[in-house]
Parts: structure tokens; C-alpha cells; sequence
């Protein structure tokens, strides 16, 4: 930018000498392309910064969601190109924890009560195994058919999980 204002001020200063008959156009001319090709160049260096800005979009990974991180495969640096089977793949897991989802299964004989408590919106308590604190959620889901292998019926509910009681 410097080289820029001082390209302008010799323009500006040949302008004034050429009017008085004092410098010869050319350094007039001179002048003026120095001006333009340093506006070139200014152009030139936005325009590969902006094309910079665009590649490092292409090489930065986000989540779609939050949650916890596992453990991660692929390290900054490291190449990861598509077809890569490395873990499939993966690059990391992110597991959701607030809210999280907790399946479970119910014997079949409790069907009339679930189908009851997902009408009322009641709650669904889940106690960790070994905690003495539990949390509270609502059932979301019940699977359209009883497993007849157990004879149980797969429900699903949704938590709240502000704590981080409950763990994937």
C-alpha cells in the first residue's frame, strides 16, 4: 500500500510539471503505469489470499454436531484423502450427550403401560449401574414389533442430560 500512495504522489507531481512544460510526459507515463501495475499487484496478492481462504476450507473439518470426542485416528497433518480405508474411513466419533438417547428393551407384557406413559408423556427414569443418582427423560419410541426370539419390545428415549449422568 506505501508503494501504492507514493506511485499516486509522483503521478500527481508529474501531472502538475507536465501542465508547466517542466518534465517530459514520459515520466508521466511512467508514473501512471507504476500506479496501475501496483494496483495490479495489490489485486493480484487479494485474489490469492481469497484463493488461500477457499483451500483451507477444503482442508478444515467440522462436526455437524457436538458431543464428546473419542479417540481421534487422524492427527493434525496428517494426509486423509477420500477412498482412504484407514478405520473406514473415520476419523474420529463424536457421541451426542445432550441431549442423549437411551434404548432399551421392555418385556411384551408391558406394552399397554408403555403405549399409556407415551400418551401421558410420562417419565422414564434411568439409574447408571452403580450410581445412586438418576436422571429423568421421556419416551420417544416404540419399535412396531415385539422380538420374538426375547419376547421384549425395543424402546427408545430421550434425556436431557445436562449433567452427564448418563454415558454412551
Amino acid at each position: 500500500m506505501a508503494q501504492l500512495e507514493q506511485n499516486d504522489r509522483d503521478t500527481a507531481r508529474y501531472t502538475d510539471l507536465v501542465a508547466r512544460n517542466a518534465t517530459p510526459i514520459m515520466n508521466l507515463d511512467n508514473a501512471r503505469t507504476a500506479s496501475a501495475t501496483t494496483r495490479a499487484a495489490i489485486q493480484g496478492d487479494k485474489a490469492a489470499i481469497d484463493n488461500l481462504k477457499v483451500q483451507l476450507e477444503w482442508y478444515t473439518v467440522s462436526a455437524p454436531i457436538s458431543g464428546r470426542v473419542g479417540v481421534v485416528a487422524i492427527k493434525q497433518g496428517n494426509i486423509a484423502k477420500a477412498g482412504d480405508n484407514s478405520q473406514a474411513g473415520v476419523f474420529a466419533t463424536i457421541n451426542q450427550i445432550s441431549p442423549i438417547y437411551v434404548s432399551f428393551s421392555v418385556a411384551q407384557s408391558l406394552l399397554p403401560t408403555l403405549r399409556e406413559a407415551m400418551g401421558t408423556g410420562a417419565d422414564i427414569v434411568a439409574t447408571p449401574q452403580g450410581s445412586k443418582t438418576s436422571s429423568r427423560g421421556k419416551l420417544s419410541i416404540l419399535e412396531n414389533a415385539v422380538d420374538t426370539t426375547t419376547g421384549t419390545i425395543l424402546a427408545h428415549a430421550v434425556f436431557e442430560n445436562a449433567d452427564e449422568l448418563l454415558w454412551p
